[in-house]
């Protein structure tokens, strides 16, 4: 959590691994991953009073609830969660700022996984926010005035909005067609 509080002060206030896009990305990655590992540890460490604990017998109430834990009948008879799950587990709570596959019950894991997700979208929507300030100064470089970027399908009939909505929300947009 060092890593990431000291990555979210230099997207914040600059530093030197933030003003080029590819330390920036490195350093993101490195902090991402680092976190993914360290949360992967701490679930696999509590949950259930820990691996030892587990390896003897699992409890009838766990913290962390994982689909074959709830539904026997599609795991293989004495099923017990294993590092990969718990590291899995960290992954999608990362990427999907929510869990996914396993649900957290007691609160330990609930404050734990909701920690992982506000550091993860901290990191992940200051880092691109920071990424497409870096690509400003490429765009003024390639354009020239009167130039009009539109993001999105030419087409704009073949959206599931329609174009009134969207000329209404962005005054400014001109049909790309």
């Amino acid at each position: 959590m060092w890593s990431t509080a000291r990555l979210i002060d230099e997207l914040i206030v600059g530093g030197p691994h933030t003003n080029k896009p590819g330390p920036l990305m490195a350093a993101a990655a490195i902090v991402w991953v680092s976190n993914n590992i360290a949360f992967a540890l701490l679930y696999w460490e509590f949950d259930s009073g820990g691996a030892a604990e587990r390896a003897h017998a699992l409890r009838d109430h766990p913290d962390l609830a994982f689909p074959q834990q709830l539904n026997p009948r599609i795991a293989p008879a004495n099923w017990r969660p294993r590092f990969i799950d718990y590291l899995y587990l960290g992954f999608t709570n990362a990427t999907a700022f929510s869990p996914t596959d396993a649900m957290p019950l007691a609160p330990w894991a609930k404050i734990a996984m909701t920690v992982q997700a506000a550091s993860s979208l901290a990191v992940l929507g200051l880092v691109v926010a920071r990424a497409a300030n870096e690509l400003l100064p490429v765009a003024d470089r390639i354009s020239k005035p009167g130039d009009r970027l539109f993001v999105g399908p030419t087409d704009l009939r073949k959206t599931p909005y329609s174009d009134a909505y969207l000329y209404y929300m962005l005054p400014d947009l001109y049909p790309a067609t």
